[in-house]
């Protein structure tokens, strides 16, 4: 694919933007803020995450602001109130104190952007497998924050989270999110669209958008990525110090860069499976 041509950015207008945050009185005080571990060091200084969310949405703007937005907001606060360091903060004060994160029930919260795509643009081609010049994607990513140097004692914080829904006319929906890597793996923050979908979905389908218990994540998805107590807090203190102190690189492809070309792959799952099974052959081979 010529990459050398003009890129076509999607052009999109802004309808609304709002603050979501979880449901007032759902999360207890003492247990929103969370320790940074010797796990996370490496991503400290890294530059946010980005992805996008295509679905097959076959009606007009106006249907979606007056039927599916309300939903997608409360939804999305619930889902929230399950992953609340996303809608925090993390917080690097000065040394020798450590970097944690933090959600303030009072102040923080998750930027949520709806926008409108013009009707030209070629959404088949977008969701396409073909080559593609991801600077045409950019505008589907929302902005996210820089963040703040807070006056009284010089810790800077930086936010972990912004959403952005743009409509392409009755033809599909692009949910794009910017994560911070310090918050959320892939693994995790997958179980966070999981949740948030299935909660969506349940509202749309006539279910109860407010059952948030009985559609949350099993409870060892939970322990698994909130079970701080399970690291031995002297190692991982030292650990995050000394990684602290000597920085973290960052990896990051920026907006500006030409000839930077995304493409789908689809195999087969038999093509996945010889794949899983020469990998776990040789690794028993290590053993």
């Amino acid at each position: 694919m010529d990459l050398h041509h003009q890129s076509n950015p999607v052009k999109t207008k802004q309808l609304h933007s709002f603050q979501v945050s979880p449901p007032a009185g759902s999360l207890d005080p003492s247990a929103a803020s969370l320790p940074i571990t010797f796990f996370d060091v490496m991503w400290l200084n890294s530059r946010p995450m980005r992805r996008l969310f295509f679905y097959d949405f076959p009606y007009p703007t106006l249907h979606f602001t007056q039927s599916i937005l309300p939903l997608l907001r409360r939804s999305l606060s619930l889902a929230l109130h399950r992953f609340f360091p996303l809608a925090g903060s993390l917080v690097v004060p000065p040394p020798p104190q450590l970097p944690f994160l933090c959600f303030s029930p009072a102040s923080d919260s998750v930027p949520l952007t709806i926008a409108e795509a013009e009707s030209d643009v070629d959404y088949d081609g977008l969701v396409g497998n073909q080559p593609r010049d991801v600077r045409e994607l950019h505008p589907l990513v929302p902005e996210m924050n820089p963040g703040k140097v807070r006056s009284e004692d010089g810790a800077r914080l930086s936010p972990l989270l912004a959403v952005q829904v743009t409509v392409f006319p009755n033809r599909g929906l692009c949910i794009g999110v910017q994560f911070h890597h310090v918050a959320a793996d892939g693994m995790a923050f997958h179980g966070f669209m999981k949740l948030w979908a299935a909660l969506l979905r349940s509202a749309a389908t006539g279910g109860d958008a407010g059952a948030c218990d009985q559609l949350s994540l099993p409870a060892d998805h939970l322990q698994h990525r909130f079970g701080f107590s399970l690291i031995e807090k002297g190692f991982a203190s030292e650990s995050v110090r000394s990684g602290f102190r000597g920085g973290a690189r960052s990896y990051w492809v920026s907006r500006d860069t030409p000839n930077f070309c995304g493409i789908t792959i689809i195999q087969p799952r038999i093509v996945v499976f010889v794949w899983i099974k020469n990998i776990s052959d040789r690794l028993g081979d290590l053993n």
